[in-house]
């Protein structure tokens, strides 16, 4: 009798744990999202002074040198003919010698008043941190009101779950009144179909100037503030900086970009003969910021 107990009470113990084994795998895994976690990319700007076939490869070499750390380049005064796709096709070699993968893309000939104020721009960016989305462009709707239209492109990083577009312009000189379009560049926003929008470039305008208020009046704000960009012919009394004319202006609603810098690659007055052979302005960088794709686990 005891014998037949104690084979009961093990069969019984045993239909127990398979019974609470098997609701264990038939019930449904609890997916567990982690919290949001972010990353950035780093952005340059800047305008290389007549970048055509004036420049030689030592010249090539120290710009890429210069843009290699940077995940996204925007490039204004590309020379219109084709000794500017020559030069920014031999930067490319340059840069992809040295490692990353980049890609870039080059903007038509702006439809400006004469040949001779007529540019490109170059958009380049690093393949593995961000992916092209569409078709970048002259921005025709502004091609009245400025001589050389801003060139625009979207971007979205690899890693990230929002897009966001970049338009690069260069301003006419100072003394052409840069102000008269500056105030258009307001259109940009009411013309966009993403909520994330960076604008740069060189605006041959300083940031506090009034025809600023458009865009600041619907939400953009200056990445630079009262920093230098354009360099003096000559250095005078120690100084070799000139005008706040380059900078970023941005909106976002998932994404945040963060102080600017400028990249002062002169350093001191010795060095300002050899790096105008490059270009009158410095480069300008900023930091996108991003919210990453959420990690699902399962248990």
């Amino acid at each position: 009798m005891k014998n037949l107990l104690g084979i009961v009470f093990i069969l019984v113990i045993g239909f127990l744990l398979n019974t609470c084994a098997l609701r264990k795998v038939l019930a449904p895994s609890k997916a567990v999202t982690t919290t949001a976690t972010y990353d950035s990319i780093a952005i340059l700007s800047w305008n290389i002074q007549d970048f055509g076939q004036t420049k030689n490869q030592e010249e090539l070499s120290r710009i890429a040198r210069i843009l290699k750390p940077y995940d996204l380049i925007a490039i204004q005064e590309v020379v219109a003919g084709d000794g500017g796709v020559d030069a920014v096709n031999r930067l490319m070699n340059e840069l992809n010698k040295q490692g990353d993968d980049y890609l870039y893309v080059l903007s038509e000939k702006t439809n400006s008043s004469s040949a001779y104020a007529s540019e490109r721009y170059a958009f380049i960016w690093k393949s593995d941190n961000l992916k092209l989305m569409g078709t970048p462009k002259l921005l025709a709707y502004l091609d009245k009101e400025c001589d050389r239209e801003p060139f625009q492109a979207l971007f979205s990083p690899l890693r990230g779950i929002d897009t966001f577009s970049i338009s690069t312009f260069h301003a006419v000189s100072a003394g052409k009144k840069p102000e008269l379009e500056v105030v258009h560049l307001s259109e940009i926003i009411d013309s966009s179909q993403v909520k994330n929008i960076l604008i740069c470039g060189d605006f041959n305008l300083d940031e506090d100037h009034s025809a600023w208020s458009s865009l600041y009046e619907q939400g953009m704000k200056n990445v630079l503030d009262d920093q230098p960009t354009s360099l003096k012919r000559r250095c005078k009394n120690g100084v070799y900086l000139n005008h706040e004319f380059d900078n970023f202006f941005w909106t976002a609603e998932r994404m945040s970009f963060g102080k600017g810098v400028v990249l002062d690659e002169v350093k001191q007055c010795e060095g300002l003969d050899g790096f105008r052979d490059l270009s009158d302005h410095l480069p300008i960088v900023t930091w996108l910021k991003f919210e990453v794709h959420p990690i699902h686990l399962d248990f």
